[in-house]
């Protein structure tokens, strides 16, 4: 989430979940730090209304994300019991130093809502980053079913399939390779314009969208074809070629045959992401694979 459009789609949301509940103005687009600030303006305003939310859920599950701008970090919290109600609702946010399991324990030890009733917590860190969580509710440390559960974003576990793939299958990582050079080089300024589109940027350990790249790649083909055949092509291309990696002749056949590699994690995403997909049932696989 460091990205400035991805917080100002955040604010958008948070704008348009309470808009003519509360009497708050959200310009967009702000920049990053003033955004930030609206956020933690926002969430003090809303704080009464969403403990009567939060009253109707009885238990509810947290998605903790974060955003870094500089050397300062983030946390923006939402809530939700998929019993009670189809959306999450935003509840909080924080600024913090770091992510170590200090700033995860800082943050609860200000979450002013109801832990005794917080059943799970969603998060991208590292289980040892929250350590002490059946602490922060009362009967958690003594009866171990009422623990809080810390459960990994999704995303995460299945770049950990990847990752665990790639680690173990050489032909595997060389193509995860492949992509994260086509993605690096497509990306630079210079054959941006000269492809005159906007191009898919896949981030460092977010592999299982490479998927979505390659898909990326056969849609815009004709394009990346022309790119390849320039009379005096970008530097980009010849850093491609150089490792193998060339569309002048059409879709090498190695990218095909990876996009149909990739295909079930991104159907799976997709099904875990979904309104019809039943995390606490899929969960237990996902942690055959770490």
């Amino acid at each position: 989430m460091a990205a400035s459009g991805v917080l100002e789609d955040f604010a958008r949301h948070v704008y348009s979940t309470f808009k003519g509940v509360i009497n708050f103005q959200l310009k967009i687009p702000y920049r990053r730090d003033e955004i930030r600030d609206g956020i933690i303006t926002l969430a003090d305003l809303v704080a009464p209304k969403i403990h009567v939310e939060l009253d109707k859920m009885d238990y509810y599950s947290i998605t903790i994300d974060a955003a870094s701008h500089g050397s300062r970090h983030g946390f923006f919290v939402m809530a939700n019991n998929p019993a009670k109600m189809k959306n999450h609702i935003f509840i909080d946010t924080m600024i913090a130093d770091g992510w170590i399991a200090r700033d995860y324990n800082n943050f609860f030890e200000c979450f002013t809502f109801p832990k005794d009733f917080l059943s799970a917590i969603v998060a991208d860190g590292c289980p040892a980053q929250v350590k002490g969580l059946c602490h922060w509710r009362r009967c958690g440390a003594l009866y171990p079913g009422l623990q809080t559960v810390y459960i990994r974003c999704v995303a995460h576990l299945l770049n950990l399939v990847v990752k665990h793939t790639a680690d173990n299958c050489a032909a595997f990582a060389m193509q995860i390779n492949y992509c994260k050079a086509i993605s690096k080089e497509l990306s630079k300024p210079d054959t941006r314009r000269a492809l005159n589109m906007r191009v898919i940027h896949v981030p460092d350990h977010r592999w299982m969208f490479f998927w979505d790249l390659l898909k990326w790649i056969k849609e815009k083909h004709p394009k990346i074809y022309e790119l390849f055949n320039m009379d005096d092509p970008p530097e980009s291309v010849q850093i491609l070629r150089d490792m193998g990696i060339d569309f002048k002749d059409g879709l090498p056949q190695w990218l095909l045959n990876f996009e149909e590699i990739l295909l079930p994690i991104k159907k799976l995403l997709n099904y875990a992401e979904s309104d019809v997909g039943c995390f606490c049932y899929i969960y237990p696989m996902f942690q055959s694979t770490n």
